[in-house]
């Protein structure tokens, strides 16, 4: 899965042939190209020094550029550390819409050390709007961008808050410092506190080179305890994290947990390259998600390593790391648009790696697009003695695909200890993967519903199988083999409403025996309608293979019955007899039951070819369902035919004779007498066959006795002799038929 990038081209991602890509409209490298131009002309490389705090009392059209709008009081530079306090907030608009009144505007390109908005106050009390100009770039740099704060004053903790900040515009905000953080998180040591940072209204975003995404992270219970955020990204995004892992935060407290969900909402068009990308760790619940403002809109989103490769670790609900009895969630839904994914690893609900009853839950569902990786895992334990169950779910529907290159596992642990479960649910999406596990957890299941799995391997074994295949006009394709079963199963259920469920065979052995009978599907119950389950398409040969699925009840096996296609075959030449003159013709289905067309395979055989002339050069062709010979018939002939089974072909022939009518004679053109015998002479058909026969009256009734046989020649001509004739003789000549 290679993927590259060059100085102003677009990034590609192909999978195989059958996926199709999705490209970035921005490459990383010409984005930090157009950034350090930027710099150049907005400020030299310099250390923030001071803070510059907002201090205008009231919302309106207060620029940036109006030096007494800060204190101290000065044009906002590279050194300056930009705060946003309670000061001149705006109270939310009419309709309790979350968005105040712009209160500030960046009216000109600039560049700061870092953007901060650190007010106390709630939502509902006053918000900051800052509005960047069409045209403006705003350069942020090492101190980076966020919405955050820790209201805990002197032990006092105050009560659940929303501090709200909007960044809204025709503008383009701009990062690039690999210490810089895009964050938010508030807290004061309650459960509900939230940190929002609404960028949805602006048009562009590009953070390239910054350090991490930071959202709802506590590092320690005493820096931001019970950490809580949200982020609306803009319009555009490219997102380049270099910093310390996970580069991609979103959700983790190593205190006490925040009760409320923290959420990433991605923009229309949405590129991220980060190695690691972590949701739902320690604690905390947490989600990415299209924004609401771009739902309808066909959104869409490329997740890339930060060097545009596969990201290392991409993990969804990951409990791994806490020691806690409190349980963590993580939910990635792409179903509002279209993904394109890449990773080395992907883990959807892991457990902790100590004994509790916390859980680490993950879902990861897409209906368009395509998450590739090496290896995923969908519920894990995160060590052999853990009782801390992982719970993960993913939902591949509609046009989505998931890849898997190594090894899908579900369920992944070494004991039953831990109530791991893993549940993949394809509907009507496609999975491809080189092989599927069932590990040690509670359960393991899979459900295709009018959806595809593809696995070039195996699916489970024999000693580990996946606890319950569920299928409804599924189609799987699977790998045939003499020395192991493809797919293992505990229960395999078709369900109710189900009408057919199609198996393609990807590969198969060279035929040994014919038939031959290869378990393809192993399963320890099963349920539903089985007669459901049809042989799709088989892998090419030649001569090519035709086969069945058999329900082998005795053995619990769905089995490949399969054998080489055999030619049709034509038991019986045909001859017709017709009168001199006359042209002939005779109906395909008359000819395919006097000539005994069959098939040991049961394939239909029709007719292929006719003529296109007869051995004496008459033409042989077909119309409205006869074959005509398109000439009278004076003399022996035949013309060829070739049926079909739709692959194979067998050739025969039909012969026609001129017929003569009972009692007509071959002309006699000649008697000779020599001693006692007579010869007679005479012309008729050519090779045909006369019955000389003898009478001693012309007076009827006559009686003519047959005395010999004779065979004209390749001219007609013939001879015959009568060695006794009787005194007096007549004689005939009767062609036979």
């Amino acid at each position: 899965m290679p993927a590259h990038c060059n100085d102003g081209a677009i990034f590609e991602s192909r999978l195989n042939p059958d996926q199709t890509i999705m490209k970035s409209p921005f490459s990383p490298f010409r984005v930090l190209m157009i950034l350090s131009a930027a710099l150049a002309m907005l400020a030299p490389s310099v250390t923030r020094a001071a803070n510059r705090v907002w201090n205008v009392g009231s919302p309106g059209s207060n620029t940036w550029s109006t030096i007494a709008n800060w204190n101290p009081s000065g044009t906002p530079t590279i050194t300056d550390t930009i705060l946003f306090t309670n000061v001149g907030v705006s109270s939310i608009v009419a309709g309790g819409a979350t968005v105040g009144a712009t209160n500030n505007v960046v009216d000109q390109n600039l560049a700061v050390g870092a953007l901060l908005f650190t007010q106390t106050n709630d939502f509902s009390v006053g918000t900051h709007t800052t509005l960047i100009l069409p045209g403006v770039n705003l350069f942020v740099g090492s101190g980076g961008l966020g919405i955050n704060n820790k209201t805990n004053n002197n032990g006092i903790l105050f009560g659940s808050i929303t501090n709200y900040a909007t960044i809204t515009g025709h503008g383009t905000l701009l990062m690039t410092n690999a210490s810089g953080l895009l964050q938010a998180s508030s807290a004061n040591g309650q459960s509900r506190t939230m940190a929002i940072l609404d960028m949805s209204t602006l048009d562009t975003l590009l953070a390239t080179n910054i350090s991490q995404v930071s959202i709802g992270f506590s590092s320690s219970a005493t820096t931001m305890p019970r950490a809580g955020g949200t982020i609306f990204l803009a319009k555009t995004n490219v997102i380049v994290a270099v910093g310390t892992s996970p580069q991609v935060i979103i959700g983790d407290n190593t205190g006490n947990g925040n009760s409320d969900e923290c959420i990433l909402y991605l923009g229309q068009t949405n590129s991220i390259y980060a190695d690691n990308i972590a949701l739902g760790r320690q604690k905390q619940t947490a989600r990415i998600a299209f924004g609401p403002a771009f739902v309808g809109s066909s959104p869409s989103v490329l997740i890339r390593g930060h060097t545009a490769g596969p990201m290392v670790l991409w993990t969804i609900g990951d409990n791994n790391s806490s020691g806690s009895s409190t349980s963590c969630s993580g939910i990635c839904d792409f179903s509002a648009g279209t993904i394109d994914a890449l990773a080395t690893d992907i883990v959807v609900g892991r457990g902790e790696a100590a004994s509790s009853a916390a859980t680490g839950s993950g879902t990861l569902t897409f209906n368009s697009g395509t998450v590739a990786a090496s290896t995923v895992e969908i519920g894990a334990t995160a060590s052999g003695t853990a009782t801390s169950a992982g719970v993960g779910t993913v939902n591949v529907n509609g046009a989505g695909i998931l890849s898997v290159t190594n090894i899908l596992t579900l369920a992944s642990a070494t004991s039953t200890t831990a109530a791991t479960r893993g549940t993949l649910n394809v509907v009507n999406g496609t999975v491809w993967a080189n092989s599927m596990a069932a590990g040690a957890g509670l359960k393991s299941t899979n459900n295709v519903i009018a959806g595809t799995l593809v696995v070039t391997n195996t699916a489970g074994t024999l000693a580990a199988p996946i606890t319950a295949l569920n299928i409804s006009n599924a189609t799987l394709r699977l790998a045939a083999s003499q020395t192991t079963t493809n797919m293992a199963v505990g229960l395999l259920n078709v369900l109710t409403g189900s009408t057919t469920n199609v198996i393609n065979i990807s590969s198969a052995p060279a035929i040994s025996t014919d038939p031959m009978v290869i378990p393809i599907v192993s399963y320890s119950a099963s349920s539903g309608n089985l007669g459901t389950l049809g042989l799709g398409a088989l892998p090419a040969a030649t001569p090519a293979y035709r086969g069945y699925l058999s329900n082998d009840t005795t053995h619990s096996t769905v089995d490949l019955v399969y054998t080489t296609n055999h030619p049709p075959t034509i038991a019986n030449i045909v001859t017709n007899a017709v009168d001199p003159g006359l042209t002939w013709k005779i109906a395909i289905p008359a000819l395919a039951t006097a000539a005994g067309w069959g098939d040991a395979d049961g394939d239909t055989v029709t007719l292929s070819q006719v003529g296109p002339t007869s051995n004496l050069g008459t033409s042989v062709t077909t119309s409205g369902g006869f074959i005509l010979y398109n000439g009278t018939v004076n003399a022996e002939d035949f013309f060829s035919y070739v049926v079909t089974d739709g692959t194979l072909t067998a050739t025969n022939k039909v012969y026609l004779e001129a017929a003569v009518n009972p009692g007509q004679t071959s002309n006699i053109t000649a008697t000779n007498v020599v001693g006692g015998s007579i010869t007679l002479a005479g012309a008729g058909i050519p090779n045909r066959t006369n019955s000389v026969e003898r009478t001693t009256s012309l007076t009827p009734p006559i009686t003519w006795t047959p005395i010999g046989t004779v065979t004209n020649g390749p001219n007609g001509l013939w001879q015959f002799t009568d060695p006794s004739p009787t005194s007096p003789a007549f004689y005939r000549a009767v062609t036979q038929p």
